[in-house]
C-alpha cells in the first residue's frame, strides 16, 4: 500500500523478442502537499489532438517493430492509367484482392504473409496509391505477378539502426498522417483508420512491475543481453516526476558465414535493391542459405553503422 506522501517506482518493459524498451517512472497517487504540481493549463482542441497523434504514432511504430525486421521489404504500390480508383474504397478493393490472390500463392509455397499498408491520394494529382511494409518471406516474383493487374510497384527494403531492430518511427509517423497537415489528419479526427496490419500480426508483449529500489544512472542489464547507450535518456514529467528510458539487445552470436565477405553483401544488397533478381537467386549464387543471406545483411548494418 502507498503511504501519503511517498512515491512508488515503477517498470514498463515492452519486449520484442531481440530486444526490448523499458522505462522506469515514480507515480504518487497520494503525495498530497509533499511535492509541488505543476499548475495544470486548460486543454486546448489542438493540444489534445497532439497527444492523441503521439500515442496513435507510438502504438504503430511498436506493432512494426514487433513484427518487422530490418531487410522486410516496404513496397510502393501504383495503379496503370486505365486501372485507377476512383475512390478509397475502390483502393481498398483492389488490395483486399491483390491479397486474397498473393495469400493463396503464399500458401502453395508454405510462406506466412504479413502487411502493415496505408492507403492515400497523392496530393498533385490525386491518383490513390499504397504503401506497404511486407515481411521478406514473400517473394518479388509473387508480389509482381500478383498486382500485374493493377499496375506497378517499387520494393525498398527496411532498414536497421545498427542495434537490430528496424528504424520505423519516421515510417510509423507517415502511416498515422502526424506529419500530414491535412488530409490524414482531418481523416483521424472522423475516426477513419489510415493503416492496417493483416490479422496474424501480433502486439508486442508489456509487462508492468514494482521497483524495490531507486534505479541507477546506469542501468544494470540482465545476463546475455546490452545496453543501447544512445538510447538511454532521463526527463521530467509536468508533474516533476523522474522517467528514466532505454533500450537493451540480446547479445548474439556473429552471424556472418565465412563464405560471406563484407565485399560479398554488399555486392548482394546492391543487386537485390533492382528488384531484377529475388534473395533467394543471389543466395543460391554464393552457395549459401536465403537464412544465412538475409542475418549477413543484418550484420553488414551494424558494420556500417559503426
Amino acid at each position: 500500500m502507498t503511504v501519503a506522501g511517498t512515491a512508488e517506482r515503477y517498470r514498463k518493459v515492452k519486449d520484442f523478442g531481440g530486444w526490448k524498451e523499458i522505462e522506469n517512472y515514480i507515480i504518487a497517487p497520494n503525495m498530497g502537499n509533499a511535492g509541488k504540481r505543476a499548475v495544470r493549463e486548460k486543454s486546448t482542441k489542438e493540444a489534445v489532438q497532439r497527444v492523441n497523434m503521439k500515442h496513435a504514432v507510438e502504438r504503430c511504430e511498436d506493432k512494426i517493430r514487433a513484427n518487422f525486421v530490418p531487410g522486410d521489404k516496404y513496397v510502393t504500390f501504383t495503379f496503370q492509367p486505365t486501372a485507377t480508383p476512383d475512390s478509397k474504397a475502390a483502393a481498398v478493393r483492389a488490395w483486399n484482392a491483390f491479397v486474397k490472390r498473393l495469400r493463396r500463392r503464399c500458401d502453395k509455397i508454405g510462406v506466412e504473409l504479413k502487411y502493415c499498408k496505408t492507403i492515400e491520394q497523392g496530393e498533385r494529382h490525386g491518383r490513390w496509391h499504397i504503401h506497404a511494409i511486407i515481411n521478406d518471406a514473400v517473394p518479388y516474383e509473387l508480389l509482381r505477378d500478383c498486382w500485374s493487374k493493377c499496375g506497378s510497384l517499387f520494393v525498398e527494403s527496411l532498414w536497421g539502426d545498427g542495434n537490430g531492430y528496424a528504424n520505423v518511427h519516421n515510417l510509423a509517423e507517415y502511416f498515422v498522417g502526424a506529419n500530414k497537415k491535412g488530409k490524414r489528419i482531418s481523416e483521424k479526427t472522423k475516426s477513419e483508420k489510415t493503416y492496417s496490419f493483416s490479422a496474424n500480426c501480433i502486439d508486442p508483449k508489456v509487462t508492468y512491475e514494482i521497483m524495490s529500489a531507486k534505479w541507477l544512472k546506469t542501468p544494470r542489464v540482465p545476463k546475455g543481453w546490452e545496453l543501447i547507450r544512445n538510447s538511454l535518456e532521463e526527463y521530467e514529467d509536468v508533474y516533476g516526476l523522474r522517467h528514466q528510458r532505454y533500450m537493451i539487445v540480446k547479445i548474439a552470436e556473429p552471424v556472418c558465414s565465412s563464405r560471406l565477405t563484407l565485399s560479398d553483401v554488399r555486392i548482394a544488397w546492391a543487386q537485390e535493391q533492382t528488384g531484377q533478381i529475388s534473395r533467394a537467386d543471389i543466395a543460391a549464387g554464393y552457395g549459401v542459405s536465403v537464412q544465412t543471406l538475409t542475418q549477413a545483411y543484418r550484420r553488414y548494418q551494424i558494420v556500417r553503422k559503426e
